[in-house]
């Protein structure tokens, strides 16, 4: 998975040097720029690579769940319909977490 200046993250099949198996727009800045933000990270859900002992793959609707971070949002996609983020913001703040002393 890979994420650009053009506002485009793109999933890509190592066993093809085609095209990438799957491209996502992500939301615009929503202010008076019309273009798509950078996107600056990308990560799949972080349970995706966990597997208890004994269980089989592709068993979560996490291992289809990936988040993208642009400008200050983070936007989480499930890559069977990625045509929208099924996350868009979150209901809690970090701020006082995070403040420096």
């Amino acid at each position: 998975m890979s994420g650009s200046e053009d506002g485009t993250a793109r999933l890509w099949d190592l066993r093809s040097s085609a095209r990438a198996a799957l491209c996502i727009l992500a939301p615009k800045d929503g202010g008076d720029t019309k273009e798509s933000q950078e996107i600056t990270s990308v990560a799949f859900h972080p349970i995706s690579n966990i597997q208890p002992e004994g269980s089989h793959a592709g068993g979560s609707s996490h291992d289809l769940t990936v988040y993208l971070s642009a400008g200050t949002g983070v936007y989480g996609y499930d890559l069977r319909k990625a045509t929208s983020p099924i996350v868009r913001s979150f209901d809690f703040c970090l701020s006082d977490i995070f403040e420096c002393e």
